[in-house]
C-alpha cells in the first residue's frame, strides 16, 4: 500500500507537470537541470516526463525538481515531499567515486614504510623524554638571542712628542732647531652597526595584486569607494570597503588541491558539454572548474581562506571605470566580439582562464563576460536594489535562490552584460556554471 501510495504521488508530478509546461518549456527545464532532453526514454512528452521523474528519482533530486516548477510556475500548489519516494525502477547500481590520481592511499605505504617511521617517533618520544628531564646530553640549556654588539672604539693613547731640548745658541749665527714634523694618530674608525631598517607598510592601489598562500591565485585590489549599480529604473549608489577578488576564475587543478585535502567533494561531473574527460584530465587543468553547486564554491573558498564575493563586489570589479567614473557594459567597452570574451558561437565550450587579456576590466579583472557564469555570496531577490542599503550591501534574506553573475560560454550578448543577474537554487550544477573567490 505505501509503495502504490508513493506512485500515485510521482503520478501527480506527471500529470501537474504535463499540464502545466508545454515541450520547449520541458527542454529548458532539463537544460536548467543538466539533462538532455533527447537522452529521456518515450516518444510522446508524457513518457518523456515520466523519464524525467524516474531519472530525477534514482539522482535523489526531486526536490531540485519541484523548486524549479514551483519557481516558474508559484500559482500551483505544487507536492511537499515529507518523505522520499521510489519509482518502479530497476535500482540504479552504487558506483564508487573516482579516486584522485593524486592521491595516495595508506595501502600503498609499503610494511618497511610503517616499520621505519614507528623507529623514528619512538625515537623522537625518547630525545623529547630527554631534554624534559634533563637526563641526557641533550638536556635543555637556557637559550639567548645573540645580540650583535657595537665593538667598543679603540681609544688610542696619544704618543707624547719627542721635544727635543734646545742647547744654547751662540748669538752670533743661531742654529736651526730640528723641529719634528708631528705625525697624525691613529684615530679608529667605529664599524657601521647593523641596524634594521623599518619597511614602512604600503598602502596596495588600483593595480595591486597578490597570491593568495593556500592555491596560488592571483588577486587583484579593488579600493574602498562609490560606484553605479545596476541598470535603468535599477540603477543606484554603493559604497564598498576595500577588497581583494581574484583576477581568474577557480580552475580544475585549484579545485583538485581542495578534493584532495577532503575539504571539497569533487564536480557532479567529469566531463564538459563537449569534452567526456575534463576535471581528470590534466589538459585541462587550467580550464574552469564546472559543475559545482553555490555550496560547493562556498566551500571552497573557505579553505583557501577567502568567501564567495558579493554581488556589488563582483559587479564592481567587473564594470565600474574609476577614473570616468562611469559603469561600463562590457567589462573593456561598448564593444563585444570573439577576440574579447568567449560567448555564444565563439568556442562551443569553456576555455581556459585568461585566454582574453584585451577583456580584461579597469581593475585587470578577467573572464567576468562569457566563459561560465560566477556563484555570488548573496540571496536573489528580483527587487532587491529597491531597498538594499548603500554601504556594502550582502543580498536579501533567504530566499531560497542564489545569485550568480558574469553569463558563459554559450549565453548571447545581452546575458553577458556586466548588470545582468541570475538565480538558481544553491544545490544547482551544471557545464556552464564556476566561480571566483574574494578576500577583505
Amino acid at each position: 500500500m505505501a509503495q502504490n501510495s508513493k506512485n500515485q504521488l510521482l503520478v501527480q508530478i506527471r500529470d501537474l507537470i504535463t499540464d502545466t509546461f508545454d515541450k520547449e518549456e520541458i527542454r529548458s527545464l532539463c537544460f536548467e537541470l543538466g539533462i538532455e532532453y533527447d537522452d529521456l526514454r518515450g516518444e510522446t512528452l508524457s513518457t518523456r516526463i515520466e523519464s524525467l521523474i524516474a531519472r530525477m528519482n534514482r539522482e535523489g533530486r526531486l526536490d531540485d525538481l519541484l523548486n524549479f516548477c514551483a519557481y516558474k510556475r508559484p500559482k500551483i500548489e505544487w507536492p511537499d515531499l515529507s518523505e522520499s519516494v521510489s519509482l518502479d525502477v530497476a535500482p540504479v547500481p552504487f558506483t564508487p567515486p573516482e579516486r584522485n590520481p593524486r592521491q595516495i592511499s595508506l595501502r600503498q605505504i609499503p610494511v618497511w614504510g610503517w616499520i621505519g617511521g614507528s623507529v623514528v617517533i619512538a625515537l623522537a618520544l625518547f630525545g623529547v623524554f630527554q631534554l624534559v628531564t634533563g637526563g641526557g646530553r641533550l638536556a635543555a640549556t637556557p637559550t639567548t638571542t645573540p645580540t650583535k654588539t657595537l665593538p667598543p672604539t679603540q681609544i688610542i693613547a696619544s704618543v707624547p712628542t719627542n721635544t727635543p731640548t734646545i742647547e744654547p745658541t751662540d748669538t752670533t749665527t743661531p742654529k736651526p732647531t730640528n723641529t719634528p714634523t708631528i705625525e697624525p694618530t691613529d684615530t679608529a674608525t667605529p664599524e657601521p652597526t647593523n641596524t634594521p631598517t623599518i619597511t614602512p607598510t604600503l598602502t596596495p592601489g588600483i593595480g595591486s595584486t597578490r597570491i593568495r598562500p593556500k592555491d596560488a591565485a592571483v588577486m587583484v585590489y579593488v579600493p574602498e569607494g562609490r560606484f553605479i549599480m545596476g541598470n535603468g529604473d535599477a540603477t543606484h549608489e554603493v559604497f564598498l570597503d576595500a577588497y581583494w577578488i581574484d583576477q581568474m576564475e577557480v580552475t580544475n587543478s585549484m579545485y583538485a588541491q581542495c578534493v584532495f585535502a577532503n575539504y571539497c567533494r569533487t564536480p557532479a561531473q567529469n566531463g564538459s558539454y563537449t569534452h567526456s574527460s575534463y576535471y581528470s584530465n590534466t589538459d585541462f587543468d587550467n580550464y574552469p572548474v564546472i559543475y559545482v553547486s553555490w555550496n560547493d564554491a562556498q566551500s571552497y573558498c573557505e579553505w583557501a581562506g577567502g568567501r564567495l564575493p558579493t554581488e556589488a563586489e563582483w559587479e564592481k570589479a567587473a564594470r565600474w571605470d574609476e577614473v570616468m567614473q562611469e559603469a561600463r557594459i562590457y567589462p573593456w567597452g561598448p564593444i563585444i566580439d570573439c577576440g574579447r570574451t568567449n560567448y555564444s558561437g565563439c568556442i562551443g565550450d569553456t576555455i581556459y582562464v585568461g585566454n582574453y587579456p584585451s577583456g580584461v576590466s579597469f581593475y585587470e579583472v578577467l573572464d567576468t563576460a562569457g566563459n561560465v557564469r560566477e556563484w555570488v555570496y548573496d540571496w536573489y531577490t528580483n527587487d532587491y536594489y529597491l531597498y538594499s542599503p548603500f554601504y556594502n550591501p550582502q543580498g536579501a534574506d533567504n530566499s531560497g535562490f542564489k545569485a550568480m553573475r558574469g553569463g558563459s560560454w554559450f549565453d548571447s550578448s545581452d546575458d553577458v552584460l556586466t548588470y545582468r543577474r541570475y538565480n538558481y537554487i544553491p544545490t544547482f550544477r551544471a557545464e556552464y556554471v564556476g566561480f571566483r573567490c574574494a578576500q577583505k
